[in-house]
């Protein structure tokens, strides 16, 4: 499965080619999905996007890459997916294409842990051309998007107000990705406050996830773990 052959590939690749090496063992075209990694010890960047006939490895030294649910490889587009809106700003996916590469251009040579935090947060809507909550911001708000614009009326989720989006954002600098850290946002990555069916995110902000607790902080940090621990599951629940 998808999720075995990722997991074996972050864990076990000591380099962007043993990653993509390990990621295409066994796949079964399930789950096609497209990779970011970043090779701490070489400073190479890499978007891999893994079809079931077709693979593509785009890497660099100098440059960034992002993903937003649009396939790039014109064979995995066209001949292994759905191309959903890719060059259509009326589209979601076509929008934030277009807004991530605006948001590159702009703060190239300047992008940091800080910077990747307001790029994850933009509510800025290329198709109005202007900041507006939607489903087609980077930062999505599908459940206050009335759909009047999208071109694909079957496409998942182009239903009014549908609650969906945006609802947790994760990042990290060079040094967290050496020390095996990050950032999280529980709820929307802006901070705009989200209720379904009761339940709302009542604390805002950025959280570190490490093993040690940070200043002022009284929220669970996570255990240390080592190689053999067996960790109890204390409660389950099914969801419909």
């Amino acid at each position: 499965p998808e999720w075995v052959r990722i997991r074996d590939a972050v864990q076990y690749a000591a380099t962007i080619d043993e990653f993509v090496e390990r990621l295409n063992k066994g796949n079964n075209g399930g789950y096609a999905n497209a990779w970011l990694i970043a090779d701490h010890n070489t400073g190479e960047i890499a978007r891999v996007e893994q079809g079931l006939e077709f693979t593509s490895l785009e890497r660099t030294f100098d440059g960034a890459y992002f993903g937003c649910n649009a396939v790039f490889d014109p064979r995995i587009r066209n001949l292994e997916c759905k191309d959903n809106g890719f060059n259509d700003p009326r589209q979601q996916t076509g929008a934030r294409r277009q807004r991530w590469m605006e948001l590159i251009d702009q703060y190239y040579g300047k992008i940091d842990l800080e910077v990747v935090k307001k790029m994850l947060a933009d509510t800025y809507d290329v198709y109005l051309g202007y900041n507006c909550p939607s489903s087609r911001d980077i930062c999505a708000h599908y459940d206050v998007d009335p759909q009047y614009y999208a071109d694909d009326p079957d496409a998942v989720w182009n239903i009014p107000f549908y609650p969906a989006g945006s609802c947790d954002a994760k990042a990290a600098g060079p040094d967290d990705v050496k020390h095996l850290k990050m950032w999280g946002r529980y709820g929307r990555a802006d901070g705009v406050e989200f209720v379904a069916k009761g339940n709302v995110v009542k604390q805002y902000g950025w959280r570190s996830v490490r093993n040690e607790k940070e200043e002022g902080e009284d929220n669970v940090v996570l255990p240390e773990w080592k190689e053999g621990d067996i960790l109890p599951i204390m409660g389950c629940s099914l969801t419909d």
